[in-house]
This record gives C-alpha cells, sequence and structure tokens, in this order.
C-alpha cells in the first residue's frame, strides 16, 4: 500500500471515530418547560362589603281593595290598602310609595293608583283583616336596620270601582323609592273586594 493511501484511510477512520464518540457540532441541551406559578387566592370580602351588597326586602302580608260607595257626583272611587314588612341590613331614610298598581290574570295593569299615597305603622298584635287608618301610626320614612317593619300601604286607584271591578284584578304590585333613589318592589295576591255598606 502507497504512503498516500495510508494517510487517506488514517484520516476517514479518525473522522469516523470524532463522529461516534460525539465530538461533532455539540446540541444545546433543551430548555426546561415553564410552569406558571399559581394565582393567590381572592381575599374574601370584607364584612362592610357583604353588608353593602345586601339588599332590603319588602314582603307581601295582605292587600285588598274596595269602595267606600257612591259620592254625591255619582262617582264610585276605589282605593287599594294593604300589609307590607320592610326588613334591611342598613337604615333607610325617606322611604314612600310611589304607586300602586292593580294586576290581572295575564299580569297587565288594570288600574294604577297614584294619589292619596300613604305609609303609615302597622301596630302589632293588630289583626291583618283590619284595613281602618284608625289605631296606625305617622311613619317619618325612616326604616332601622333589621326588620321586619309592619307598614299599612294606601292608595286611591285611577279608575272607577264599577270599571276596575269588570277587569277582575287578582294582584297588585307596589312600588316605594328611597331618600337616596333607591328602588323597592313588592308584589303579591289581592283580596277580593271588601264589602260596602
Amino acid at each position: 500500500m502507497s504512503g498516500g493511501d495510508m494517510l487517506s484511510r488514517t484520516f476517514i477512520i479518525s473522522a469516523l471515530c470524532l463522529s461516534a464518540c460525539g465530538h461533532g457540532t455539540s446540541a444545546e441541551p433543551a430548555s426546561p418547560s415553564r410552569v406558571d406559578a399559581p394565582s393567590p387566592p381572592e381575599p374574601a370580602p370584607r364584612r362592610e362589603e357583604l353588608e353593602d351588597e345586601a339588599q332590603p326586602i319588602v314582603e307581601h302580608v295582605v292587600c285588598s281593595w274596595g269602595t267606600s260607595g257612591v259620592t254625591a257626583a255619582g262617582e264610585s272611587p276605589a282605593w287599594v290598602v294593604g300589609v307590607i314588612e320592610v326588613s334591611t341590613p342598613r337604615e333607610l331614610r325617606g322611604l314612600r310609595l310611589d304607586r300602586v298598581e292593580l294586576l290581572g290574570a295575564d299580569g297587565h295593569v288594570i288600574s294604577p293608583a297614584t294619589t292619596e299615597l300613604e305609609l303609615r305603622r302597622f301596630p302589632p298584635g293588630r289583626s291583618e283583616s283590619d284595613f281602618s287608618r284608625y289605631g296606625t301610626d305617622d311613619f317619618d320614612g325612616s326604616v332601622p336596620a333589621g326588620g321586619p317593619l309592619r307598614l299599612w300601604v294606601h292608595a286611591r286607584l285611577d279608575g272607577r270601582f264599577d270599571d276596575v271591578s269588570a277587569a277582575s284584578p287578582v294582584r297588585y304590585r307596589a312600588h316605594l323609592v328611597t331618600a337616596d333613589g333607591g328602588q323597592l318592589t313588592v308584589e303579591g295576591p289581592l283580596d277580593p273586594p271588601w264589602p260596602t255598606a
């Protein structure tokens, strides 16, 4: 074998050995996958925040309607009278009755009541079937935190008794507002008209 063939063979063997031993171009180590740290838990709401989110509750007790008879002018005005309970997590100021609506079986408004609106304190222990104003107390619009506070509701219907009666109202809805613009609503079944003397 000639000297040139020997050098060429030696070079090829050396190259193969280097390749097998991994001395060629070195591969970069794989980067570890990124793991995001878990988000910290949301802080629990403070007691004050929970109280701010709590809303006043108005509940139906009883409600009826009727007339006191025909006036000298031949009209038959009608009124709606009821009792509701108000519970609130914070004091309410300036609570007043905005309007009352008598509703049909399908939920449509048969007659609103927008005049002679009153809220008065309903005395504890009084019969819920006693709708008279006598014995109720003045209400200044303030409802202390807690409850429930019973209130007597009174309003004159915009429609005449005969017209309202012919439409057969079965429910009522009362809308109340507070001095700061808050709106409260209560709805419930409507008792039949009270007897007319």
